[in-house]
């Protein structure tokens, strides 16, 4: 079997003690690449560090998250995209869940970012929570654009809206909780050619090692959820999304 894991953060603190260690289980559980996207310019570093260590493994995005705005340097980001190897700008989006007083920079930073995808032709990871109704405005200023909603926690209305503008939509292990009816209904309802998976490590680790620190090698579960979902067999599902993963961040390995 060949499993991709499309979104990463294992330059986290929380692997320092036994980074390689993880890795090495993520590639004992047959997953072929990963997606480290990135917060802010420092994390970026930590991620393209990981691809420099592991050059055929590791893919790194550069990219300022929405929690982050106060950190956002345009120049800086763009001397990173015109001077390294990233495959994608993310995460970055709108998350209006903990503070709604910075939801006009959040825009701003965000279409921003948007520009430098569309001069450097790189896709975009985007992180959204409570705000679907706001990204997909700002998206149809950008028509050219490409990329993925990363752990997607909408339902099927939410999924048609994405497939429209011609995106990718990632599941996470969230859709093996028992509360996410309507996340498993929108899988349900994505054709499998636009679909990825992802941990979002160390975040959001499925059932059953809900409570722990997730990584990598946890993906199995999710892989397992979405293929008993869409009624196929779980080769099949983990070919089409390491495909649909090399195809949006242009990956040859």
């Amino acid at each position: 079997m060949n499993i991709a894991d499309s979104h990463a953060h294992i330059y986290d603190k929380k692997f320092n003690k036994d980074r390689e260690e993880v890795i090495k289980r993520a590639k004992d559980s047959q997953i072929r690449l990963i997606i480290v996207p990135s917060e802010d310019i420092n994390s970026a570093h930590r991620a393209l560090k990981l691809h420099l260590d592991y050059p055929d493994y590791i893919f790194p995005a550069a990219g300022f998250h929405p929690h982050d705005t106060e950190k956002f340097d345009y120049q800086l980001l763009e001397h990173e995209l015109a001077t390294q190897k990233y495959v994608a700008i993310g995460e970055i989006g709108l998350d209006y869940y903990y503070d709604r007083d910075v939801i006009d920079e959040q825009k701003y930073i965000l279409q921003k970012q948007f520009e430098l995808a569309i001069k450097y032709e790189l896709p975009v990871i985007l992180h959204v929570r409570e705000a679907f109704s706001d990204i997909f405005q700002i998206l149809d200023k950008f028509p050219e654009l490409q990329g993925v909603f990363h752990c997607f926690t909408g339902g099927k209305a939410e999924a048609e809206e994405v497939l429209k503008r011609g995106f990718y939509i990632s599941f996470s292990g969230i859709i093996t909780y028992r509360n996410a009816e309507k996340i498993r209904e929108a899988a349900l309802y994505v054709s499998p050619s636009k679909m990825l998976i992802e941990t979002d490590s160390p975040y959001l680790a499925p059932l059953p090692e809900r409570g722990k620190r997730n990584e990598p090698s946890f993906i199995i579960h999710t892989l397992l959820a979405i293929a008993e979902i869409k009624n196929m067999s779980t080769e099949t599902l983990a070919e089409i999304t390491l495909n649909n993963t090399k195809k949006l961040f242009k990956i040859n390995v």
